[in-house]
């Protein structure tokens, strides 16, 4: 939603004018009622940089919701510690961190029907018991063990229920498609999924454990910051600095040096 909401400020106008706000574009009459928009390839939401966007998934830029895993629900207002969280609105009043640190956006890779099991823009959905959490900070135990499951089922190549819907429509509001968490560092180079629903072997990208932030730029992703600003920040910063980014209410001191 936040990306039709910048159409107008984007020399997009008739395009916004096409958008049923009361039907969403996710399911069913929804999308139809909205195919003008969400069938409509906008450049501005592709990376230069990912080979397969535009010809199949259209979305690179993701809005951030956070160390949480409650990022997607059809009816059900979500509370996250990131700027975004499904069926709720935080305005900067909301972020206490500061907005000059405090991740709004980050680039991601999107999926590919032809990029095989182990394609870098594709997901994997496994089996397991799945832990919702509010802040990963708080059981990083259990955050490691199932990123570990994921990264051993996506390794398993054909073995592998892999899900290639990662950034298929700018117009969605929902896990995968349009929003990713922090509970792995950008690029994570002992996993390199680029997501992991747990819970639900062959289910999509809704309620998905992990979307981290990827990109094939060398050494790391560019974040637009809650200020306006853009960072490009290194596959190497430590997990709590991330982590302490992608929060808008923890408190937190980030030194610009440390990412």
């Amino acid at each position: 939603m936040s990306r039709t909401l910048l159409l107008k400020s984007m020399e997009q106008t008739p395009l916004y004018n096409t958008v049923n706000f009361d039907m969403t574009p996710d399911y069913g009459f929804g999308v139809a009622a909205n195919s003008t928009a969400v069938g409509t390839i906008i450049t501005a939401y592709l990376c230069p940089s990912d080979p397969n966007s535009g010809a199949y998934r259209n979305n690179n830029y993701h809005a951030c919701y956070g160390t949480t895993t409650h990022g997607f629900s059809n009816t059900t207002r979500l509370v996250g510690n990131g700027m975004f969280a499904a069926w709720s609105t935080y305005g900067p009043s909301s972020v206490t961190d500061g907005l000059s640190q405090t991740i709004a956006f980050s680039e991601a890779l999107v999926g590919s029907t032809s990029g095989g099991t182990n394609c870098r823009g594709n997901t994997v959905s496994m089996g397991g018991t799945r832990n919702d959490i509010v802040d990963a900070r708080a059981d990083l135990t259990g955050v490691n063990a199932l990123l570990s499951q994921c990264a051993q089922s996506f390794q398993a190549g054909s073995a592998t229920v892999v899900n290639d819907l990662r950034g298929a429509r700018w117009a969605s509001g929902r896990t995968g498609w349009t929003m990713f968490n922090a509970l792995q560092t950008p690029n994570d180079s002992p996993y390199r999924f680029n997501g992991c629903r747990v819970g639900c072997v062959g289910c999509g990208l809704e309620a998905g454990f992990s979307f981290p932030a990827t990109s094939q730029h060398s050494g790391g992703v560019n974040v637009l910051m809650g200020d306006g600003s853009a960072r490009f920040v290194k596959d190497s910063v430590d997990r709590n600095t991330w982590y302490s980014l992608s929060s808008r209410d923890g408190a937190e001191i980030v030194s610009s040096d440390g990412y």
